[in-house]
């Protein structure tokens, strides 16, 4: 080949290049602002039918987290802080934003053996992660979903069936709440859209009624490997529970179970049953609609 045309043609590729990087870049930014529907198909077991308007559209782009969206830890302000867990009764973690990590446009929320001080100088023997929407977004009725990958291990003391091929790590949850981290309101209600417990992914809402006695009204399946797709609908009447779109449970909305909440996604470390680590809990995104 002479050296004109070897030009030419090394020219034409770095042309052709170029066109593919700016065609790329442009799909993902159409990606990340086009109208999504919820995950699903219409009928009597799977997502109901009708038009939805996307109202939060939760992603993780860019190469670290958007704290304009998600708090990275739990009842403290300065978001590099390490903060307590959420009880000391159930798990036995800190939550370390450090453990919060974006590549490869998902969120990873790391657990890890490693001791940490909470605010108030407790002692944690593992280190956990946390995200939340308390200070950007809460939604009111609506349909909800998240695509998680929940980390999953073979079947450990005490697991509910640990005779089960694997079992969900440790107590990750994708969940809502109507409170502030810090209320212990009679009024106070949740709704567990996928929750891992003694090895199982279950769906679950938390409500009291006039005195502070915690209801629960509850249902668990064996979890599923891989990336899945966890929604839940609440309604004044109902909230119902899906997975990949097809209707897994449904409970009557208690009343005064109408309060606006905010979103959490987190990676914590039972007390009840063993823990395990390292584990990561893998987010693609969660978006939230509602039905016009």
């Amino acid at each position: 080949m002479n050296r004109p045309n070897r030009r030419l043609y090394v020219f034409l590729a770095l042309l052709l290049v170029s066109t593919y990087t700016l065609l790329g870049s442009s799909s993902v930014r159409t990606l990340a602002v086009e109208p999504l529907s919820p995950v699903g198909h219409p009928g009597a077991a799977g997502f109901p039918a009708g038009s939805w308007r996307l109202t939060a559209n939760l992603n993780f782009t860019s190469t670290s987290l958007d704290q304009t969206q998600w708090t990275p830890n739990w009842l403290v302000s300065d978001p590099t802080a390490i903060s307590n867990g959420f009880q000391y009764l159930y798990d036995q973690n800190c939550f370390n934003p450090k453990l919060d990590n974006v590549s490869f446009r998902m969120l990873n929320l790391a657990v890890v053996q490693q001791g940490c001080t909470g605010q108030n100088g407790h002692v944690w023997p593992y280190q956990g992660s946390v995200v939340s929407t308390v200070h950007s977004m809460r939604m009111q009725f609506g349909y909800v979903e998240a695509k998680i990958d929940f980390p999953l291990l073979h079947c450990r003391k005490g697991d509910i069936k640990p005779k089960n091929p694997q079992c969900v790590q440790n107590h990750p949850a994708f969940w809502m709440y109507s409170g502030t981290p810090t209320s212990s309101s009679a009024t106070t209600s949740e709704i567990d859209i996928a929750e891992g417990l003694q090895g199982d992914t279950c769906s679950l809402i938390h409500f009291t009624a006039t005195t502070y006695v915690d209801h629960n009204v509850m249902h668990c399946a064996p979890p599923l490997e891989g990336w899945h797709v966890y929604g839940a609908w609440w309604t004044p009447t109902q909230v119902k529970f899906y997975t990949d779109g097809k209707l897994t449970y449904a409970v009557t909305t208690p009343t005064g179970f109408n309060k606006p909440m905010f979103l959490i996604l987190d990676n914590s470390v039972p007390t009840e049953w063993t823990p395990s680590a390292p584990s990561t809990l893998g987010v693609a995104y969660i978006r939230t609609w509602t039905q016009q």
